[in-house]
């Protein structure tokens, strides 16, 4: 091999590495893809300011509270690539999505370093 090759090859090795992971949806027999598997359409069309909210790859049920009269999520580590784990995040206002939740439980869409979509659980 060429020495330009080879640090081609390493220039090249090294990019891949660093590239992040994408998302993917929940895998088989994960609890999270049971909850959502029966409702992947409804997730896929969801809207909040106008903006698409991904899918199912970014988009998992969280543990939900108010703090100070606004929404805040979190995620378990095996959830969201990226997002951050276990600490309390800001739904912002424009990520809310206030429409009947066929999931029944709180479900949030993470990506582009913040939480873009949130769906509160249905309340009966």
């Amino acid at each position: 091999m060429t020495r330009t090759f080879k640090s081609g090859l390493i220039v090249a090795v090294m990019a891949m590495l660093a590239a992040p992971a994408s998302a993917a949806p929940p895998p088989v027999g994960h609890e999270d893809h049971e909850i959502m598997a029966p409702h992947h359409d409804w997730v896929r069309r969801l809207q909040a300011n106008g903006r698409l909210c991904c899918d199912w790859s970014d988009t998992r049920p969280v543990q939900v509270r108010t703090q100070g009269g606004r929404y805040q999520v979190r995620f378990r580590v095996d959830q969201v690539f990226g997002a951050p784990v276990g600490v309390w995040l800001d739904v912002p206002d424009d990520a809310v999505i206030r429409t009947a939740n066929p999931i029944g439980v709180a479900i949030a869409s993470y990506y582009g370093g913040r939480v873009q979509c949130f769906v509160p659980a249905s309340d009966g």
